[in-house]
């Protein structure tokens, strides 16, 4: 979870305090500089499905070190870049692999090697600690950068990484409790031959994934949630810039960005919760209304008092959003092959999270306000919930392969 904290400063929510800076010292459009948040977000989504392949064969004690040394080593890159090509490369780099080998699909396949009673509640608090490093990191980030520039910014963070994230990893991770003559749990011997029949039916009941990609299900889920990445990643990366413009102070701006993201990732927790005894289906139609209000008051209310709140309104719903949506596959395809499914899913929604902040950006720079940009994160909101209203949890013909 630390190492996921700090990894947290290749996120689109840390770099958008790093936007105007970055484009006002170096020239860059925000079009230009939004363009590698595209580039990395995309490359991350094309590594999900091999980067599911090594983490069941090598596990995280191989993987996190790598990631860590790599990702460390690209910031050191971005904090000393002079032109948009490097600052493409150093971030996609960064990026594509922080989003994989440091948070996301490594460390959740790990926490499911070693939980199985707890499982959820681990896999959830492991999904918590990027969004949080994203919400603390923002404030530090902001403070230093005011003393000591943004290239310090990311020269700082880099050591960070390199520190907590290579060798602390090879020490103490291990790829599953087996190799340590440990059970997941701490569970008694005997409790693995009760899991497996505990287990047993929900794998019968399982899509595949060919039996998956050929449910109308499938690419509903995948159109609702890349058309929900979408403006929930342009309105993060733009809040800070947006409230600057409006007049409200540089560290107000982004304490909004970091109400944001710590709203957004206990929100997980509190969804899920609710997810037990309302229909998952029912509760992301309720927070995409949330957001779609969020995005109408953050175009149309500016007073300082209420940038924060209105922060941590946005992220509640946007983030329980995302979450929501990956528990509704889980639910309507089963656990059995749950991670081929969702590693197939995952470069769409790459595309989603990638794709905002570069449109936003566009949009800005060819309209010089944010009018359409709030708008067209209106618009999307509204697809989403038309999505979600004509999506049905598909049957599987299970019997027809029963004797």
């Amino acid at each position: 979870m630390a190492i996921s904290f700090a990894a947290s400063t290749t996120g689109q929510i840390f770099m958008a305090i790093m936007l105007k800076p970055m484009t006002e010292e170096l020239g860059w459009s925000r079009s230009e500089t939004a363009g590698a948040i595209f580039f990395g977000t995309l490359c991350g989504g094309l590594m999900a499905p091999a980067t599911g392949m090594l983490a069941d064969r090598f596990g995280a004690r191989l993987l996190t070190p790598v990631g860590a040394a790599v990702v460390g080593v690209a910031l050191l890159w971005q904090g000393g870049t002079v032109t948009l090509w490097q600052f493409y490369a150093a971030y996609a780099i960064a990026r594509a692999v922080a989003s994989n080998f440091l948070s996301g699909v490594a460390p959740l396949t790990t926490a499911a090697n070693w939980f199985y009673r707890m499982r959820g509640r681990a896999m959830g608090l492991m999904s918590m600690a990027f969004p949080l490093g994203g919400s603390a990191l923002t404030i530090a980030g902001q403070v230093l950068m005011e003393q000591a520039g943004w290239r310090a910014v990311f020269t700082t963070f880099g050591v960070l990484l390199l520190v907590v994230g290579v060798l602390p990893s090879i020490l103490l991770l291990r790829r599953r409790p087996e190799d340590v003559g440990l059970l997941p749990d701490g569970a008694r011997a005997a409790a693995p031959g009760v899991a497996n029949t505990r287990l047993a039916p929900a794998f019968e009941d399982s899509f595949t994934l060919p039996e998956a990609i050929r449910t109308s299900a499938f690419w509903l889920l995948v159109g609702a949630q890349t058309v929900s990445n979408l403006p929930n990643a342009s309105l993060s990366y733009q809040m800070v810039a947006y409230y600057t413009d409006q007049g409200v102070a540089a560290a107000l701006a982004a304490g909004a960005l970091s109400a944001f993201a710590l709203c957004g990732a206990v929100s997980s927790v509190l969804w899920g919760f609710l997810s037990e005894h309302v229909a998952e289906r029912t509760l992301v139609l309720l927070v995409t209304a949330m957001a779609m209000a969020g995005a109408l008051l953050m175009m149309t209310v500016h007073e300082p008092w209420l940038v924060v709140p209105l922060g941590g309104f946005l992220g509640l719903a946007a983030r329980g959003e995302g979450a929501l949506l990956n528990m509704m596959v889980a639910s309507y395809f089963g656990r059995g092959h749950y991670g081929k499914i969702t590693g197939v899913m995952q470069p769409f929604n790459f595309v989603g999270l990638g794709a905002g902040p570069l449109v936003a950006s566009l949009i800005f720079d060819l309209t010089h306000n944010y009018d359409l940009v709030f708008t067209s994160a209106i618009a999307c909101y509204v697809v989403c919930i038309a999505l979600m209203l004509v999506v049905r949890r598909p049957v599987r013909a299970i019997h027809q392969t029963t004797p």
